[in-house]
C-alpha cells in the first residue's frame, strides 16, 4: 500500500494528542480548515472514520486510536531528533581531556557549574592517567611549566605535603624520622615530588626508605586513608579529606611547586576560541575555589 500523505498523518497525530482541530492547527501553524481537509483525506484513503465529533471536541474512533498509537512513537522520535539537531546547531561542543584524579577531585564540580551558566557550550570530558597530544581535542589538562607553545592557564596552586590516616599522623606529629618509617606512596606520573619534598625536609639519603608506586594519585590517597602508608598530596586535591579528618597532615612542611602545576591548555588557533576563553575564565576566576558554608547567619 502506498503511504498516505505525511502532512495528513502529521495533522491526524496532532489532533489525536490535543483532541482538538484548532489546537492541532495552532501547533502546526496552519488553519483549522487545512487540518480538517487532511483528516478527510486520510479517512478517504483508509475508507473508514478516524475521528468523530463529541460535543465541541473530537474523539478518535477505534480505528483512529489504533492509527494514533502506531504513529505517535514515530512522530515523537522526529520531534526529538529535530529538537536535538536545532540545539546542536546553536551549541558549541568542547572536547576536553583531564587526568582522572584531577577530574574527579577538582574539575567535575566546576564543569557542572560552567555548564549551567553556559548552556550554549557543551563540554565533553574524557579522562586518562597520562598526557596525550591535543589531536582530536579542543583542550586538555596538563601538568607542567606551561612551555608547550599553547595557550596555558594555571588552575591550582600545586602545594605538596605528606598526608596520612589519623592514627599514623597523630603518632608521628612533627616527627619526620618516625613518619618515614612507613611506606611512602608515590605515582609514576609525579616521579619527582617525593624527592623534592624530602630535599626540602633535609633528607638526602633515601636508601632506607620504602617507596610504593601506585597507578594514580587517587589510589595513593585511598591507600593513605586506609592506613597503608603516607601519601605526598597536592593539597588542592585533598581538601575534602582533610576537612572531614579522613586524612591528616602530620607535618607543617609544605613545598610549593610554583609554575609546575595543572594547566588548561588549548591551541590559540582553535576556531572555538571564544568558548575556550569562557571556559578558561570560569576555571581560573575568583569563584573557582569552593566557598565555605557559613552556618552562622550573623
Amino acid at each position: 500500500m502506498t503511504l498516505p500523505s505525511l502532512v495528513a498523518l502529521q495533522a491526524f497525530e496532532a489532533v489525536s494528542r490535543h483532541g482538538s482541530v484548532s489546537a492541532a492547527a495552532d501547533e502546526l501553524c496552519v488553519t483549522p480548515g487545512a487540518v480538517s481537509r487532511n483528516l478527510k483525506l486520510l479517512e478517504a484513503t483508509y475508507g473508514e472514520r478516524l475521528v468523530e465529533r463529541v460535543g465541541r471536541g473530537i474523539a478518535l474512533t477505534a480505528r483512529g486510536r489504533m492509527l494514533a498509537e502506531g504513529l505517535r512513537p514515530g512522530f515523537e522520535q522526529i520531534r526529538r531528533a529535530s529538537a536535538e539537531t536545532a540545539r546542536a546547531a546553536r551549541c558549541t561542543v568542547l572536547r576536553l581531556r583531564s587526568y582522572t584524579t584531577f577530574a574527579t577531585r577538582w574539575l567535575l564540580p566546576r564543569l557542572a557549574a560552567f555548564q549551567v551558566a553556559n548552556p550554549d557550550i557543551e563540554v565533553q570530558l574524557t579522562m586518562a592517567s597520562l598526557w596525550t597530544e591535543l589531536a582530536g581535542l579542543d583542550a586538555a589538562i596538563r601538568l607542567g611549566e606551561g612551555d608547550w607553545g599553547l595557550e596555558s592557564h594555571p588552575l591550582i596552586a600545586n602545594i605538596l605535603a605528606p598526608v596520612a590516616a589519623p592514627r599514623i599522623a597523630e603518632r608521628h606529629r612533627g616527627d619526620i624520622a618516625g613518619l618515614l618509617t612507613h611506606p611512602l606512596l608515590s605515582t609514576p606520573h609525579r616521579p619527582d615530588d617525593w624527592t623534592i619534598w624530602l630535599t626540602a625536609a633535609g633528607v638526602h639519603d633515601t636508601s632506607g626508605l620504602r617507596f610504593i608506586s601506585m597507578e594514580s594519585s587517587a589510589i595513593a590517597y585511598e591507600a593513605a586513608i586506609a592506613g597503608r602508608g603516607v601519601a605526598l598530596a597536592q593539597l588542592a586535591l585533598v581538601g575534602d579529606d582533610l576537612a572531614t579528618g579522613r586524612l591528616v597532615r602530620p607535618l607543617d612542611l609544605e613545598v610549593d611547586r610554583g609554575q609546575h602545576t595543572y594547566r588548561l591548555v588549548w591551541d590559540a588557533a582553535n576556531p572555538k576560541a571564544d568558548a575556550l576563553q569562557r571556559l578558561t575564565a570560569s576555571l581560573t576566576g575568583p569563584s573557582r575555589a569552593p566557598r565555605p558554608v557559613d552556618d552562622d547567619p550573623a
